[in-house]
């Protein structure tokens, strides 16, 4: 996998093998097969059949688990990509995840996380469209995240959605990070 630096693209694909974090209905799974030799998933809810059979249907194959990334099973070294896509915000303890994550990626592996706001603000946002209390479902936010990750990884990019906004006003957050036992 090539290196990034600030000129590179914000992920650097081809990657040999994928992992996605929370893949859900697997929405996500066909671009990341686009990219990817090996794509793998792990879900707490979702069904991994029903997911498959729908990524059949386009042609894209992935090896996907019911399970919870707190206790992934997979080999260490096993990846050269993690996607973690709306996940963190829901780990209330992200240290042990991120140790796991760490262990599963090649050296010159890369994290790709991203995540809502989780504040008051965003809690008022999602009254408009959900009943519920989002603030018992989002429990870290993106300062939690990287503070916990710092210690296993380098924050290569940072983004924000809208792309204009400066941190304190982005509703969307999004990290590239590498391991940070590798030079460069």
């Amino acid at each position: 996998m090539a290196g990034s630096d600030a000129h590179s693209p914000y992920w650097l694909p081809p990657y040999d093998s994928i992992l996605e974090l929370g893949y859900g209905s697997g929405i996500l799974l066909p671009t990341l097969a686009a990219v990817g030799r090996k794509v793998c998933g792990i879900d707490l809810e979702f069904d991994p059949d029903r997911a498959a059979a729908s990524l059949a249907k386009l042609g894209v194959s992935a090896s996907l688990v019911r399970g919870d990334v707190r206790e992934m099973g997979y080999p260490e070294e096993s990846f050269d990509l993690v996607v973690a896509i709306s996940v963190f915000e829901h780990i209330r303890e992200p240290s042990y995840v991120l140790e796991k994550v760490s262990r599963l990626l090649r050296k010159d592996g890369h994290l790709l996380v991203g995540m809502p706001r989780v504040d008051a603000a965003m809690q008022a946002l999602f009254s408009l469209i959900w009943s519920g209390d989002i603030t018992a479902h989002h429990v870290t936010d993106y300062h939690r995240f990287l503070s916990a990750a710092a210690i296993r990884f380098k924050l290569i990019r940072f983004a924000t959605l809208p792309r204009w906004a400066p941190p304190f006003a982005g509703l969307y957050f999004s990290m590239l990070l590498r391991r940070a036992d590798v030079e460069g």
